[in-house]
């Protein structure tokens, strides 16, 4: 009798192990498949364990713009846009820190990344991220940096596309300003410190170095450039597993000043 009672005790708290995990499935938008609870994503979420995110990179370009037009147009992307896709920009000011805006041929609305301005080189240069997630299918798209009021001497632009084929949101953000690279050697720049709530999240880090060139560094399983000028650019890869991550750029030059933001986009 003492046996059976205890069977029943384990079936019944199986039950309702299960019955918790088909909630939480189902809150995040999961369906009843034939082998069980199945989430948004094809898995069974808890949160923090969420996964999926297989990020493809489909365009990148930069541009440098001098003689204070007010105004830097973006070489226009090689590929049509994909939707639904992230495009992040990261664009560098000369001039005493200004008030700019984003915008593209596609018509995709851009906000900042969450760090803002961070500065570099005693106040006197900036380093900006901005970040839309894309709708459109447009052709030739070219991203623009407009100053508010006034003109400055030199701009430059940096812009790249990444899918996985979701519809994306940001994670974390990190920023590294006003810093100088250590000793000559792979990971001497630093950009600063998130830590990611989910699974295969998409790591961005854009860099603006003094005159040294940029190569990848770290930022996740697999470290890639993206769209650079030498010493403006992005580089990205995607984290396996959530936690904390610090990416870096690898400078070609040491003790320069340079400014980084990063940026975790969600799968």
């Amino acid at each position: 009798m003492r046996n059976y009672a205890d069977q029943l005790m384990k079936i019944g708290s199986a039950f309702v192990s299960l019955l918790l995990i088909a909630v939480l499935a189902f809150a995040q938008g999961g369906v009843l498949g034939p082998k069980g609870v199945v989430g948004p994503k094809g898995y069974i979420s808890g949160g923090a364990s969420a996964g999926g995110g297989t990020w493809s990179h489909l365009n990148g370009n930069t541009a440098t713009c001098t003689g204070g037009p007010g105004v830097c147009h973006n070489v226009a992307f090689s590929s049509p846009l994909t939707n639904p896709s992230v495009i992040v920009v990261y664009y560098f000011d000369s001039e005493v820190p200004n008030t700019w805006t984003i915008s593209d041929t596609a018509g995709n609305s851009y906000s900042d990344c969450g760090s803002g301005q961070v500065l570099w080189t005693g106040s006197g240069f900036s380093w900006q991220c901005a970040i839309a997630f894309n709708t459109h299918t447009t052709a030739s798209n070219i991203v623009t940096m407009t100053l508010a009021t006034g003109s400055d001497s030199v701009d430059s632009i940096v812009s790249d596309e990444w899918t996985d084929g979701n519809t994306n949101s940001v994670d974390k953000f990190a920023s590294s300003g006003n810093n100088a690279s250590t000793s000559i050697g792979a990971n001497n720049a630093g950009c600063g410190t998130m830590v990611t709530t989910v699974n295969s999240d998409l790591i961005v880090c854009g860099l603006t170095l003094a005159s040294g060139t940029l190569t990848a560094g770290s930022c996740g399983a697999t470290c890639t450039l993206g769209a650079n000028n030498g010493g403006d650019g992005s580089e990205y890869g995607k984290q396996t597993s959530f936690g904390s991550i610090t990416p870096t750029g690898t400078d070609s030059n040491n003790t320069e000043n340079y400014a980084a933001l990063s940026v975790a986009v969600k799968p």
